[in-house]
C-alpha cells in the first residue's frame, strides 16, 4: 500500500485539476452556459462513492466529451445508452474489444487529436 501512495496522490492531484480547467473550456467549445458548481458536485459525488468502494476514479476527458456532444449525445437517451454500455463492460468483459479493428481505433484517436488541435489553435486564433 505504501509503495502505491505516490501514484495515488498523483492521480488525486490530476483528478482535482480536471473539472476547473475542462468544464469552462467545454462550455466555450459547446457555446453553452454550463453551471460549474453543478458539474463539480456531479463530478465529485460519484468519485467519492467510487473511492469509498475501492474503485478507480473517473475524470472528464475534454475531447471525448466534446465529440460525444457533437455527434448528438447531449440528451438523456444518449446518456442512458452510454450508462448501459458502461454497465455491460464488467458483465461481459473486455473480450469484444479485440474485435474492433486497429484502423477504427487509430482513426478515433486521430480524429480526437485533430479536434483537440483545432480547438486549441485554430478556434482561439481570432478570439480577443
Amino acid at each position: 500500500m505504501w509503495n502505491t501512495l505516490p501514484t495515488q496522490l498523483a492521480l488525486l492531484f490530476f483528478n482535482i485539476l480536471h473539472p476547473p480547467l475542462n468544464v469552462p473550456a467545454l462550455s466555450i467549445s459547446l457555446n453553452q452556459d454550463i453551471d460549474t458548481n453543478k458539474e463539480l458536485v456531479g463530478y465529485g459525488s460519484p468519485n467519492s462513492i467510487s473511492g469509498f468502494l475501492g474503485s478507480v476514479p473517473n475524470y472528464l476527458v475534454y475531447v471525448n466529451t466534446l465529440m460525444f456532444y457533437r455527434v448528438g449525445g447531449g440528451n438523456r437517451i444518449a446518456g442512458l445508452m452510454l450508462a448501459l454500455v458502461t454497465l455491460l463492460i464488467p458483465l461481459v468483459g473486455t473480450a469484444p474489444v479485440a474485435y474492433i479493428p486497429f484502423v477504427v481505433v487509430g482513426a478515433l484517436i486521430f480524429a480526437l487529436g485533430i479536434d483537440l488541435v483545432e480547438g486549441t489553435l485554430w478556434d482561439t486564433k481570432y478570439r480577443d
